[in-house]
């Protein structure tokens, strides 16, 4: 397979990141927007409201910043401990 056609077929590294990025922080914002409602709150009528709107606060802020600032930051850290190709891989 040539490089014109691996890229037809394959996301680009910020596409992976953006795509990874949502997963992670639906995952991540939902239970701790929860888990400090029901801190800040309690198990009263105001934890719905509450919840919701530490959900959205959370994945406003969130998900920019896991695509823009920690996804780069983390794949530079990675890549120098981890050069390309000194990865072996054991199932071959």
């Amino acid at each position: 397979m040539n490089e014109r056609e691996y890229r037809k077929h394959h996301h680009t590294s910020f596409q992976k990141r953006a795509i990874t990025a949502l997963v992670f922080v639906g995952g991540m914002a939902t239970l701790m927007s929860l888990f400090f409602s029901i801190l800040t709150v309690g198990f009263s009528k105001d934890l719905l409201l509450t919840w919701v709107y530490n959900l959205v606060i959370s994945a406003i802020f969130a998900y920019p910043l896991v695509v823009f600032v920690a996804g780069p930051l983390v794949g530079f850290v990675f890549r120098i401990i981890f050069p390309e190709g000194s990865i072996v891989d054991m199932a071959k």
